[in-house]
């Protein structure tokens, strides 16, 4: 129950791209955002930065022929300018839902394809102006053996856990090294404990959810079973009720129950529900 975005820049994004890319994701703040970018991490993780590194990183939008000056071709001469990966950052590093940056592009000079044998893999996470994490990823296989056929995957949990692993296909084989498999917690990810729906919001469309479902085995999350083991019962309530109203904007200056005692009136309105299901099933 997320709602994604996901941005695709070109490479060395110009000014008025980098407006776009934020303007989007101003205009859906409901909405988590990856990021794809050509150029964004160097082969050892760090971000593309001329401003601090200059020619030492190569490969950088700004000096993309490689001789040691900023004029990329020509490129920073066209309307827009280029921006590499630091400037990208400090450009889109005030929204809320960036939780992913993710690049290609950069190999390790060390190993001039198709010779390299290990491959590309990056990991950088930041912290964004609001303070939450941004994970930023390079993944590269373009100087490997081309037979080889890597790609990345991301496996995302239901408890904010996101397997990154990197798999050949072709080969049936994963790379292991500690850059191209990991795991990383991505908290803005983690359900709220009684939103079924995934809306961010623990209301009344939630507590439905629990009693249309109410009873039921191999329930899931969106049934109801906030505790996972599936089933749906007054645990899930519990959990439910503790967290009842997370999320709304009820302007109303009435006191909001105990959890116990909002327990019951869940329970209630379950049972309710519950009723006149099963009377509607017997006419």
């Amino acid at each position: 129950g997320i709602d994604w975005l996901v941005i695709a820049m070109e490479y060395g994004p110009r000014d008025f791209i980098l407006d776009w890319a934020d303007g989007l994701m101003k205009a859906n703040p409901n909405r988590k955002v990856m990021v794809v970018t050509h150029s964004h991490l160097h082969h050892d993780g760090a971000r593309m930065d001329w401003a601090t590194h200059g020619a030492s990183q190569t490969g950088n939008p700004h000096d993309n022929d490689g001789d040691g000056i900023a004029d990329n071709q020509g490129f920073t001469l066209l309307p827009g300018g280029v921006n590499d990966g630091q400037e990208v950052w400090t450009a889109l590093k005030d929204n809320p839902n960036l939780l992913f940056i993710f690049n290609g592009h950069h190999t390790n000079p060390a190993y001039p394809r198709p010779n390299d044998p290990y491959g590309v893999g990056g990991y950088l996470a930041s912290t964004a102006d609001d303070g939450h994490t941004v994970h930023q990823m390079i993944a590269n296989y373009q100087a490997m053996a081309s037979d080889n056929g890597y790609l990345r995957l991301l496996e995302f949990q239901a408890d904010g856990d996101v397997f990154v692993r990197t798999y050949s296909p072709n080969k049936g084989t994963y790379l292991t090294a500690a850059n191209h498999q990991f795991t990383i917690t991505v908290s803005e990810l983690l359900p709220i404990p009684g939103d079924a729906n995934g809306d961010r919001k623990v209301d009344e469309t939630d507590a439905q959810a629990l009693a249309d479902h109410w009873g039921q085995g191999s329930a899931t999350w969106q049934m109801g079973d906030f505790d996972r083991n599936g089933f749906v019962n007054a645990a899930d309530a519990s959990i439910l009720a503790a967290h009842w109203g997370y999320g709304t904007s009820e302007s109303s200056p009435a006191p909001v129950p105990e959890p116990s005692a909002m327990s019951m009136m869940i329970i209630g309105f379950v049972l309710a529900t519950y009723g006149r299901s099963c009377a509607r099933g017997r006419q």
